[in-house]
């Protein structure tokens, strides 16, 4: 049996020639600074640690973990040009808030953070941004190590023999992220208290059992609710059964769902009574 032979040019060529196909940017869409492969290897990052337009993005994934839902990305943009920390937006005075929005939009994102309470371990994890911590990958390590106090105590040994999925490239990038996240965590902490992954806070779970259709346009998105129904122990229905606990719409005339709650008994609430059992 002959050995097969290579031709590495013509490797190399088509290598190049596939490359070539894709547009890589050599700088930073928001500040022009240079481009470099993230530490993990996965995606380009940019190289200028002030940039606004990353730590825009930084402060959304840090609202949305803590389920604010008025942080947009407009509004990021923003605070990216006034906080250094997505964790200083806990910290603002109305001042500084009227200094930057209109009254109506200040007066929502300063009402929206007055109402955050305890949040779990894992969610606290999600909003600090650490690399290759996705929320599963944070629910995993919030999972093995129940507190912030052992996650912040933990080595890059204990994150790789706790959790199985973790190798010792993954346990150090996810480590060096955690120590990176210290202050910014201890910051979270001291204002809304990080709960141990196991215990539930009191009202955390305002939907308990609870089957919830939702019918018409409301002021917070479906897929908005539907994760903080879920999150709170219901689930969103797609249709009125005998099963659903309530149905939920700001639509005045009446609907084919709105009926067939009629028919069934099932009480009818607008989006207001999410938010108050919510509060």
């Amino acid at each position: 049996m002959s050995t097969p032979t290579f031709n590495l040019e013509e490797i190399e060529k088509r290598t190049l020639a596939f490359y070539s196909t894709f547009n890589i940017p050599r700088e930073c869409p928001s500040c022009g600074s240079p481009v470099r492969l993230s530490s993990d290897f996965a995606h380009l990052t940019c190289s200028n640690p002030s940039c606004e337009g990353k730590l825009s993005r930084r402060i959304e994934r840090f609202a949305k973990a803590l389920g604010l839902d008025n942080f947009g990305p407009s509004v990021c943009d923003i605070l990216a040009n006034e906080i250094n920390e997505p964790s200083q937006i806990l910290y603002m005075n109305p001042a500084q808030w009227s200094g930057l929005f209109s009254v109506g939009i200040s007066a929502r994102l300063q009402a929206e953070l007055s109402k955050l309470g305890n949040i779990r371990l894992s969610d606290a994890l999600s909003a600090v941004s650490i690399p290759r911590c996705s929320a599963p990958t944070a629910k995993k390590l919030a999972s093995a190590f129940k507190t912030l106090e052992a996650v912040l105590n933990a080595s890059e040994l204990d994150l790789c023999f706790s959790i199985d999925s973790f190798g010792d490239g993954l346990s150090k990038i996810i480590w060096n992220g955690i120590q990176a996240a210290k202050s910014e965590l201890l910051a979270l902490d001291a204002h809304v208290h990080i709960l141990p992954q196991d215990e539930v806070a009191e009202g955390a779970q305002p939907f308990k059992g609870m089957n919830i259709v939702i019918t018409g346009p409301l002021s917070t998105d479906r897929n908005v609710w539907k994760e903080k129904i879920e999150k709170g122990g219901g689930r969103l229905a797609s249709a009125v059964s005998r099963n659903t606990t309530v149905l939920i719409t700001n639509v005045v005339s009446s609907t084919t769902k709105s009926k067939a709650a009629k028919a069934l008994g099932v009480p009818v609430e607008k989006e207001q009574w999410l938010l108050d059992k919510m509060s």
